[in-house]
């Protein structure tokens, strides 16, 4: 049925919100903003790419936002140098993506994150296990807007009935409903609303992609 199954990165393939937090606290905090934010506080600000993350945090401080250009660039030099420094796999993800690849379906990931992090993170982490590897660039609209999931089609001449997509979020859920492809909301991730509730599967462990895919 799928031909190709189709990753977000954060919160589906791996647990990335210490480092994440950890590049947001030092940049805030590089401004004299004396910020704390916990695990659980990034992971209510994450999911729509590096600049809403950073608007999001800096709005405690700073109502109308008028360094968010230069905390975003100090964050993202910070995040750059230290986002391998806690970063993890979920459980039996690198296990379940080889026998996808044994069953020769096309793997990708489609992340909001930039690019050179996303790229950064898979070829250290699951080197040489997928087709493509996509993070936010510039003059492609990110998740959820079709925009995301079309890019990637067009650069890899992939049809949207030949994909499975697998996240966590809501932009993820959004992304399948606007562009009309088959989502697998992964549970163990990061949403923190309980409100999607618009999926083909679910899944509470990677290894549950097995049964979904390989009969």
């Amino acid at each position: 049925m799928y031909k190709w199954i189709i990753f977000d990165l954060d919160g589906t393939l791996c647990d990335s919100l210490e480092d994440i937090k950890n590049a947001l606290n030092s940049a805030l905090n590089y401004f004299g903003y004396k910020a704390n934010y916990t695990y659980q506080d990034a992971k209510k600000f994450i999911g729509s790419g590096a600049k809403v993350l950073v608007e999001r945090a800096l709005l405690k401080f700073d109502s109308n936002l008028s360094k968010l250009d230069e905390v975003l660039d100090k964050y993202n030099e910070i995040y750059h140098k230290t986002s391998m420094n806690n970063l993890k796999l979920f459980n039996n993800v690198e296990e379940v993506l080889l026998k996808l690849r044994n069953y020769n379906f096309k793997l990708g990931v489609l992340s909001n994150k930039p690019h050179q992090d996303t790229t950064k993170i898979i070829n250290t982490i699951l080197p040489g296990i997928f087709d493509f590897v996509q993070g936010q660039v510039v003059n492609v609209k990110t998740k959820p807007s079709k925009d995301a999931i079309l890019n990637v089609c067009n650069l890899y001449n992939i049809k949207l009935e030949e994909i499975l997509y697998v996240g966590d979020m809501i932009n993820d859920m959004q992304l399948c409903q606007n562009s009309g492809i088959d989502f697998c909301l992964c549970k163990f991730g990061y949403d923190t609303t309980n409100s999607l509730n618009d999926y083909k599967y679910k899944i509470d462990d990677f290894n549950e992609l097995i049964k979904i895919l390989i009969n």
